[in-house]
């Protein structure tokens, strides 16, 4: 963790990386209104984030239709 300046305001930076995410079907009413729109479960972006290498990636779910990824970046 670290402070970056831009310009006069200090930014505290973290390598914390969190997804919010609501839980939708891969056709859903979002998929077809947006074209080209892909929907990922939790399942495959916390593998998307393995895949980038990030570290201690978790899933919480608050309800069926909401979930949180969290990962640390290298």
């Amino acid at each position: 963790m670290g402070i970056v300046q831009f310009g006069e305001s200090p930014y505290l930076c973290t390598r914390n990386f969190a997804i919010m995410v609501e839980v939708v079907d891969t056709d859903s009413k979002w998929t077809n209104v947006v074209d080209g729109m892909t929907a990922y479960t939790p399942e495959q972006l916390k593998a998307l984030l393995d895949d980038a290498r990030f570290t201690q990636t978790e899933i919480h779910r608050k309800k069926p239709s909401y979930a949180t990824i969290l990962g640390l970046n290298p």
